[in-house]
């Protein structure tokens, strides 16, 4: 006897395999921010593992992983991301994206925005410390100088911080239409599974601590000059000061 599935049981059973099984722009961004970044890390992970079975290389898959925490070697990874995902999108004829340039576009405004910090710092307290030794009003422009070049450093840093999302958002979409060719339009999106939802609980705990742990810091740091001037040790009555003045030592 032989047993016949229907074409459409295969194609729901696919996703269980990680075939032409999408994530939403939305979902990864948005869980990769409420995460402190740790749902960005499993997204990584499992794409790469996605592509790998699709282009069918060898890949240090969990080395790249942890390598995303490296400044300039996460740089390379999430480019090496990118080349992938073009790779797989030749496949089926879809054009290629600047990969490079959503790399390298918010590395530059961003490292423009340390730079411009770093010297808007300078000549703030360069202006300053020269107006207070020179008793000279005029030399406080310099500090003038500082404050927007200040303004303009955390411009471009918000960008680039900015335009990095959006790039991994453009990228997210691109792998999406992907999947979308691959199985002719019947991609679907990925079903929350016990390790994801696990990294997400534990990703928004991480979140909620460290918020609570400022809070708290915030709040201890605060003095009350009421308290600490009318509590007991602060305060000293004429009478105790005036015994304390008049008391003797015998030798």
């Amino acid at each position: 006897m032989r047993l016949i599935v229907p074409a459409a049981a295969l194609t729901k059973a696919q996703p269980i395999d990680g075939n032409n099984v999408k994530r939403s722009v939305l979902r990864v961004i948005g869980l990769s921010i409420i995460t402190s970044g740790l749902y960005h890390f499993y997204w990584f992970f499992v794409t790469k593992n996605q592509l790998k079975r699709e282009l069918k290389n060898d890949q240090h898959i969990g080395w790249q992983t942890v390598g995303l925490i490296v400044p300039i070697l996460n740089a390379f990874i999430l480019y090496w991301l990118y080349r992938d995902i073009n790779s797989v999108r030749d496949t089926q004829k879809l054009p290629p994206f600047a990969a490079v340039w959503y790399v390298l576009v918010p590395i530059i405004l961003i490292t423009l925005g340390v730079i411009l910090g770093i010297g808007a710092i300078a000549s703030i307290i360069g202006g300053i410390a020269s107006a207070v030794h020179n008793n000279d009003s005029a030399t406080l422009g310099f500090a003038g100088a500082g404050v927007v070049t200040g303004l303009f450093a955390l411009l471009a840093f918000f960008a680039g911080a900015v335009l990095e999302y959006v790039f991994l958002g453009l990228a997210i979409k691109h792998l999406n239409e992907y999947w979308d060719k691959r199985s002719g339009g019947k991609a679907v999106a990925a079903r929350f599974r016990g390790g994801e939802i696990t990294i997400i609980v534990v990703g928004v705990l991480i979140m909620l601590t460290n918020s609570t742990g400022k809070f708290s810091t915030s709040q201890n740091d605060d003095v009350n000059f009421d308290e600490l001037f009318s509590s007991p040790a602060a305060t000293i009555s004429p009478d105790q000061s005036s015994s304390n003045s008049s008391s003797s030592i015998d030798y």
